[in-house]
């Protein structure tokens, strides 16, 4: 009699783990499934990685153009005043001839 209901609980001990064993099963071949269905990221992930050099040669090319320009807008407000230097030289040459 004792063992009646024991075997009963241990019968139905079995049934919730072979039920988790499935349901974990089903899963793990869903996931399975949709990543196998999944295209392969290798190109994408090298594409992103030339683009990513790319745009690290471009910031330093723009990086380059900028001090570039800098310097010759530098040499343009020099060679502003030099010419003004020089007009009023020449004025004053004239003046005085």
């Amino acid at each position: 009699k004792t063992v009646g209901p024991l075997l009963k609980q241990y019968q139905e001990e079995i049934d919730r783990l072979t039920k988790r064993a499935k349901h974990g099963e089903t899963a793990y071949l869903d996931l399975y499934q949709k990543l196998f269905e999944a295209p392969d990221p290798a190109p994408a992930l090298a594409l992103a990685f030339e683009h990513a050099s790319r745009a690290t040669e471009l910031e330093a090319q723009c990086k380059k153009l900028a001090t570039e320009l800098a310097e010759y807008k530098a040499e343009s407000a020099q060679i502003k005043n030099q010419d003004l230097t020089v007009r009023k030289l020449e004025e004053k040459v004239r003046a005085l001839e």
